[in-house]
Parts: structure tokens; C-alpha cells; sequence
């Protein structure tokens, strides 16, 4: 007889576990929103020229880093097209602007030729790629990026023009916030990807039509998902595990809980101590994101739009914001320059708004990282199992590999490589 397994979230966790699931056990699926994904998320426009699917969650991934996600499209037939990946920083207080993508973007601004602050900051990613590539093995998970530079006296114009711009827009968080990260966690990313070399660096690509081609793909081959069905609480016992959804009680084998860290643990009535423990330990912050057509969210310099747009503030207490060009991250035939922004509403009238949505995103500060890499523990423990992105960086390869190690748990799949899950040797 199939267990009778309850998936709590559809994101690409939740998606992944159901999927590799479906032939060998009794799904039953909720959804706590209207619709299937997560931060896989696509919204229609309506461009000048034409209609548009546009991405305000997941976009781009690329075969070397998404190796799980990639051969998941592979077997959905799902396919995906060349993305570029860019970065640029524009600072109003001093009038900087560079972009990422060489030298020509670097002094795009002529101005930047005869800068030291550029000079400067140049000279030290030069000599941060070097330290990197010798110190991403070494460092433990008490060291934040603070803590890094200072301790190799890499200037400040390197902190805020190139590396806390970076951080900001890659992990979706504040300066401040990415300055307490470990350097480590950092540095393993930066080495993963390519970022600490000159040549060698991923091929970037998005899904073709946007990310709910994948996400249709998947349900459809899924028993119903039970939507706007928020759990309530989760009791287990030894025979089985209840589920409160909307006043009305379920009993299921097991449950795979496939929703943020702080939810799961909500949702645990008999939470024990390791589980109060690792979930308590994985903090998140809320980012709303706008889609809208508003050029003046990027650089005022042409030549220096981006994938990634980094805006420092206008003052210390205005924090920074993100922008994502849509027009090069899906290669959109558009009229408009189709952006999300994230968290600020400076340079964005409020009739080029399309769509105004809220994400929650992991944070990764030393206190967490010790948590993290105890996913292995909690599959299949107390008949519950517990999948999604913030167990490793936070990223759509993290839940969809997340995902189908909860399932290889249950012996119907391969088991995944987990980012980050080998490193048991590093203590908080």
C-alpha cells in the first residue's frame, strides 16, 4: 500500500518532492495561496509592442550551478534561452556609475578615468579575487564580511561601490545586513560561480515564456493541489501525523513541509528542541518588488544598464535599492525598459506600475550556518520532512535539490548533491 503523504507549499521544493513522489505514494498537496510556484512567478503585461511574460521572482539559472533544476527541465521538456548576466552601481550622492561587464563599462562615465576612488576600487577587487581564491576553504562561519575587510584593509570604496552593491542585489538585502554575513558563505558562492576568476564564468539562462512554463509542466502531471488552504497546525504522533487545514483535520503517513523555515515551525504543535533549534535559527525579511516600465530606476548613463542595477541611497538613512532589467534578463522585444525594483519607490511614477508583490527572503548571518547544513537530519524524522531554498544559499537550485532529497529519503530517486550540507567540520 502507497504512504499517504501530506506536501505543505508549492514552491520549487514542495514541486520537486511531488514530482519525484508521484508514482509511489498518496499525495494530498496545500497551498496556502491561489496559485502554484512560490517565488516562481510570472505576471502579463501589456508592452507597446505586444504582450509580455515577465518574472518578478526567479529568473535566470545556468547548467554548471543548477545542475538538479536543469535536468528537472530536461525531463519536463521545458525549454530555456540565453540571459546575460550584468551589474551595475549608480551612486546620486557622488554622481558614479559603472557597469560590470569590462573595462568599457567601467568608465563608461569618461569622468571615472580620472577618479581614485574608482582606481582604488579596482586595485582592491583585484586583490580581493586573490585573497578570495585562497581563503574560501579556510575561513570558518564566525568571520563576517565586515570582519574581512577590515582585517585585509580593503578600502571603502571597494565596500561600497563593488562588494556591498554586489551582496544587496544577489541575496536581496540591505548593506548593512550583507555586511554581517559570513565570509565564508560568501566566498564559496563567489568560487561556485566563477566570480573570483577572470575567465571560465557560467552561462546564464532563463525559461522560455517565463518560470510558470515549468511550473505548469509539473502540476500537470500531479494529483490536485488543494489551494488557499493554509495548515494550521501540524501534531504528530506514532501512527501518523494530523494536519489542521481550515477547521478541518487530516491524517496522513508523513508530511513534507515545503514552506520557509519560521512557517514550518508555526505550523509544529510539538515542536522538540532540535527542531525549535535549526528552524528558529533561519531568520527572514520581507521585500516588496515592483514591476513597472520607469526608465529612470536605472542608470541615467545608457551604456551602463544592466541585469542587476544597484542605487545606493540618498542619505544614511534611506537604504539602497535594487532593479532588475527585465528587458536583458528574458531578452524581452519590449518598448518599455521593463524593471522590478525592489523596496524603493524613488524614480518610479506610480501609473508605470504593473504589479506590486511581497517576497520573503532567507537572511544568512553566522548564527544560522551551523543549521543549515543539518538538512539530512530532518528528512523523514518524526514522520516529518523539511525542504526549501534556505537550506542552503537561498537559491532556486537550493529547493529544487532540497526538494528531491526529501524524496530520495523515501528510495524513489537519485540523491542530490546539497550545497554547503558536507561542511560539518565548520561550528557557529
Amino acid at each position: 500500500m502507497k504512504p499517504k503523504i501530506a506536501i505543505v507549499g508549492t514552491g520549487i521544493a514542495g514541486l520537486t518532492a511531488a514530482f519525484r513522489l508521484r508514482n509511489d505514494a498518496e499525495l494530498t498537496i496545500f497551498e496556502a495561496n491561489g496559485r502554484p510556484g512560490g517565488h516562481a512567478d510570472t505576471f502579463d503585461v501589456t508592452d507597446p509592442l505586444g504582450p509580455l511574460a515577465i518574472d518578478t521572482g526567479f529568473i535566470v539559472c545556468n547548467h554548471e550551478n543548477y545542475p538538479t533544476f536543469m535536468s528537472l527541465l530536461d525531463e519536463l521538456g521545458v525549454e530555456t534561452q540565453p540571459s546575460a548576466m550584468s551589474f551595475s552601481v549608480r551612486r546620486p550622492q557622488t554622481g558614479l556609475e559603472w557597469e560590470s561587464t569590462g573595462l568599457g563599462g567601467l568608465f563608461a562615465n569618461r569622468r571615472n578615468l580620472l577618479s581614485p576612488r574608482v582606481w582604488l576600487m579596482l586595485k582592491d577587487m583585484i586583490k580581493f579575487n586573490r585573497l578570495g581564491q585562497r581563503d574560501h576553504l579556510k575561513l570558518d562561519d564566525k568571520c563576517s564580511v565586515g570582519d574581512y575587510l577590515r582585517r585585509h584593509r580593503l578600502g571603502s570604496a571597494f565596500r561600497d561601490d563593488y562588494l556591498v552593491p554586489f551582496g544587496a542585489a544577489v541575496w536581496s538585502c540591505s548593506g548593512q545586513s550583507f555586511l554581517e554575513f559570513p565570509m565564508r558563505f560568501v566566498l564559496d558562492f563567489m568560487s561556485h560561480h566563477r566570480m573570483l576568476a577572470i575567465r571560465g564564468r557560467p552561462k546564464w539562462r532563463t525559461v522560455a515564456g517565463g518560470s510558470r512554463t515549468y511550473v505548469n509542466a509539473l502540476v500537470s502531471q500531479l494529483p490536485p493541489i488543494r489551494y488557499d488552504s493554509p495548515v494550521d497546525a501540524v501534531v504528530r504522533n506514532d501512527d501518523g501525523v494530523t494536519l489542521s487545514v481550515c477547521g478541518d483535520d487530516c491524517h496522513f503517513d508523513e508530511v513534507i513541509l515545503a514552506c520557509h523555515a519560521d512557517q514550518s515551525l508555526d505550523m509544529l504543535k510539538d515542536a522538540d528542541p532540535d527542531e525549535k533549534t535549526v528552524l528558529s535559527s533561519i531568520p527572514f525579511r520581507k521585500n516588496i518588488a515592483r514591476l513597472h516600465h520607469d526608465s529612470r530606476a536605472l542608470p541615467t548613463n545608457k551604456r551602463c544598464h544592466a541585469s542587476w542595477n544597484f542605487r545606493s541611497g540618498d542619505g544614511p538613512e534611506m537604504p539602497p535599492s535594487i532593479t532588475y532589467g527585465m528587458n536583458i534578463l528574458q531578452r524581452l522585444p519590449a518598448a518599455h525598459d521593463w524593471s522590478v525594483t525592489l523596496n524603493d519607490e524613488r524614480d518610479i511614477a506610480p501609473e508605470k506600475v504593473a504589479r506590486t508583490v511581497e517576497y520573503e527572503h532567507p537572511e544568512f548571518l553566522p548564527g544560522s550556518m551551523g543549521s543549515r547544513r543539518r538538512q539530512m537530519e530532518f528528512c523523514r524524522r518524526r514522520r516529518t520532512s523539511f525542504c526549501g531554498a534556505w537550506w542552503g544559499w537561498g537559491f532556486h537550485e537550493d529547493g529544487c535539490a532540497s526538494g528531491q532529497a526529501v524524496a530520495a529519503s523515501f528510495g524513489v530517486c537519485e540523491a542530490p548533491s546539497l550545497r554547503g550540507q558536507t561542511d560539518s567540520n565548520q561550528t557557529d
